[in-house]
């Protein structure tokens, strides 16, 4: 069987960056043990990304972290006005409110589109959501 490890933007998680810093390919893992939800995606053996999962395996790699995401990142604000412009949803977002805790990542895999050969569906989150 293989395992595939591949971390989407939505769940970057495995990625030990906090600080709304740079992250790629290169950057450090969370190691397994210290944190319950990451040890489930570091442990994954598929995840719902069938045309990258698709690519890798035709390239025969093995034992390789690759990211799948549109390296066009926003911030979750960002993210909820498009949301909110879009129209699909009855609810409106205010704002995120919350301003302590871990702000998450920028997202890269150049790396990985040039290795892999691949591209996501959409570019961008809002070519995804206004599609």
């Amino acid at each position: 069987m293989v395992k595939v490890l591949l971390y989407l933007h939505q769940s970057s998680a495995p990625y030990d960056i906090n600080d709304n810093g740079p992250c790629d390919e290169d950057s450090p893992v969370v190691p397994i043990g210290r944190s319950p939800r990451v040890d489930v995606l570091l442990k994954a053996e598929n995840v719902n990304a069938a045309s990258l999962l698709v690519a890798m395996l035709k390239k025969k790699f093995r034992k390789r972290i690759f990211l799948g995401c549109d390296n066009n990142p926003l911030s979750r604000q960002e993210m909820m006005d498009l949301v909110n412009k879009s129209g699909k949803f009855s609810k409106h977002f205010d704002k995120f409110n919350v301003t302590d805790g871990l702000l998450g990542k920028r997202l890269n895999n150049t790396r990985t589109r040039q290795e892999v050969g691949w591209e996501p569906k959409y570019p961008s989150f809002a070519h995804f959501i206004f599609a």
